[in-house]
């Protein structure tokens, strides 16, 4: 073999025993860095991420509060509350919205004016709050869900009251009205004091004292596991219902001016003059 040749291989033998050795510190130097992370990880920043593995898991859902009611001078019921079952979606748990919806529909009947009226709720509201989807589901509709509920992460069946008015058109232009919360209502109110709550008065007694009527939500703080299905539920601030309202309407005096009016187009009034109440309108 000639010189030449020995040098040569003498000359790639270091070459790659530095290459291995630099290969070795580099290969240190990385698992010092990962080590040193992990244990920043692990043992620095453990309280910072244990609150963040505890956000995943707790969720805050509003409790809405029971709308007062409304009754005349006597006690007679105006306006009340009954309750009635809605299917309500919480966004941030369901992946594909649209076929959860048309999966829905072959179990309740969903028309397009509850499609169209929820998405543009998802639109303004965040999607860890749940958002109706379907109201007043009758009975059967109600135990159809409940029987495939496992199949509907992200979706539950809930118990709401809703508004009544036994008087019907006799005070109902007295009392008013209360609608669904409108995108107009949406820029307007304090969403916060809204929170699980669909409806706001829109008209009379019902929009003139909304803030009296409507109470103050509370909190409820849940546990949910992978599918977003609560668990346990870890602590409760009730909401406060708001207050009654009693009016000094006669019932039984309104409905004598009404059926005396009969077919005539008129209005009356009757007014207390001691006290100025109006006992009839």
């Amino acid at each position: 073999m000639s010189q030449l040749q020995i040098k040569d291989y003498l000359r790639e033998s270091n070459l790659i025993q530095t290459r291995l050795v630099v290969s070795c510190v580099l290969i240190i130097a990385l698992a010092v860095v990962l080590l040193l992370r992990l244990h920043y990880v692990q043992v620095v920043q453990t309280d910072h991420y244990v609150t963040l593995s505890q956000d995943n898991r707790i969720n805050l859902l509003p409790v809405p509060p029971v709308r007062g009611r409304v009754f005349d001078r006597n006690g007679v019921v105006l306006a009340e509350n009954f309750t009635v079952y809605n299917l309500e979606v919480t966004p941030d748990q369901v992946d594909e919205m649209d076929v959860v919806i048309d999966d829905l529909a072959r179990l309740v009947q969903i028309t397009d004016r509850d499609v169209t009226r929820f998405k543009k709720l998802l639109k303004k509201r965040p999607g860890f709050e749940r958002q109706t989807l379907r109201t007043n589901l009758t009975d059967a509709e109600a135990a159809r869900f409940a029987a495939n509920r496992q199949n509907f992460p992200g979706v539950e069946l809930q118990a709401r009251l809703q508004r009544h008015y036994p008087q019907g058109a006799l005070t109902g232009h007295i009392v008013g009205y209360v609608g669904r919360i409108s995108e107009k209502d949406l820029d307007t109110i304090d969403r916060a004091s809204y929170s699980g709550t669909e409806y706001i008065g829109k008209l009379g007694i019902e929009s003139q004292y909304e803030a009296d009527l409507l109470g103050t939500v509370g909190v409820e703080q849940v546990e949910t596991n992978a599918h977003g299905r609560i668990v346990r539920k870890l602590s409760r601030t009730p909401a406060k219902a708001g207050q009654d309202l009693f009016l000094s309407i006669d019932t039984k005096l309104q409905k004598a001016v009404f059926d005396a009016m009969g077919d005539w187009r008129g209005a009356v009034v009757a007014i207390e003059p001691s006290s100025g109440d109006v006992l009839a309108m």
